[in-house]
């Protein structure tokens, strides 16, 4: 697999499929031992995307890998570009100590309201650093 790997999902089916083929493969699930106070689950997220949500907007899922787990991201920005594509920056930030786990992260992204990607063609991932 190379990363980051992009999904679109257009409705709660599409988002019900993708948990349902990957919850063996992947920790989707609540695990209180896993995930600190600033993070939900995969599984916790379902609750705010329900059929309102899809009304209007998409979901856009990156999924990356590091080889810590304690290395966490943030949402840089999310903005449609002059190519008409969905430009999204994303920070990684290593910690200066970190664990010897290998994570795979998925990042849930809110386009606005209207944004219409129609499939991961559409979307431009850029990464960045940060180290703590």
């Amino acid at each position: 697999v190379e990363y980051p790997v992009v999904k679109i999902i257009h409705s709660v089916d599409e988002l019900m499929a993708y948990y349902d083929a990957n919850k063996g493969n992947d920790n989707l699930e609540h695990n209180d031992e896993l995930y600190s106070v600033t993070t939900d689950s995969f599984f916790d997220a379902f609750d705010r995307y329900d059929e309102a949500y899809f009304e209007n907007q998409v979901l856009v899922m990156v999924i990356l890998e590091e080889g810590s787990g304690s290395i966490r991201h943030k949402v840089d920005t999310v903005k449609v570009g002059t190519d008409g594509k969905l430009h999204i920056s994303i920070c990684t930030i290593i910690p200066e100590c970190g664990t010897c786990d290998m994570a795979q992260w998925h990042i849930l992204i809110e386009p606005e309201n209207g944004v219409d990607v129609a499939n991961e063609t559409e979307v431009i991932v850029d990464i960045y650093a940060e180290y703590q």
